[in-house]
């Protein structure tokens, strides 16, 4: 079976210094565990990396426990397909607003799916946050330039759908496909 190309997307690394890990260590992690085509993006935690088809099942699991063997903390891991993250930019729901430099495209993946009852758009109290539209467990979410700063969405996100979320910013998942 051919290999697939997955990206683990590490939440809660080399933030306010806290769980400090370095990509070369993650890279050095992913490799001795088996994986091919490692590489890793940006500080925040983002491998990419192949996996033979036939050893998906139980992946994103395999991998938490090997990142707790290996740096000694938990970390919990968003796992997708590259073709995911291709067809996501396929769909660019930011398309027509990118240009607008008093914004930033972010997109949250969550632990889990949110129920229905999330109505979009939506906006954070300060006006400064936008969900444009979920996915499954991604959100895709506009930070709005208020006074001079944009907000970060993760807080938001996890207090109104009640799962754990990481972020990215849409020019990271741009260059994860090129990568």
């Amino acid at each position: 079976m051919p290999d697939e190309r997955y990206v683990a997307f590490l939440r809660g690394i080399n933030v306010g210094g806290k769980k400090v890990v370095l990509m070369e260590e993650l890279n050095s992690i992913f490799l001795k565990a088996g994986f091919t085509g490692v590489k890793t993006l940006i500080q925040s935690g983002n491998v990419i990396f192949k996996v033979p088809a036939d050893e998906v099942d139980g992946l994103k699991q395999r991998v938490e426990d090997i990142l707790l063997k290996d740096l000694g903390f938990n970390i919990e891991i968003f796992l997708l397909p590259l073709t995911d993250i291709q067809m996501m930019l396929d769909a660019d729901p930011f398309r027509d607003r990118r240009k607008d430099k008093k914004i930033k495209c972010y997109i949250s993946l969550l632990s889990g799916q949110p129920g229905k009852g999330i109505k979009l758009p939506l906006f954070s109290d300060k006006k400064d946050l936008e969900l444009v539209r979920i996915d499954r467990n991604i959100i895709y979410v506009i930070s709005h330039e208020i006074n001079g700063s944009f907000g970060f969405p993760n807080s938001f996100i996890e207090k109104i759908t009640g799962f754990s979320a990481t972020t990215r910013n849409w020019n990271t998942i741009e260059k994860m496909v090129k990568v």
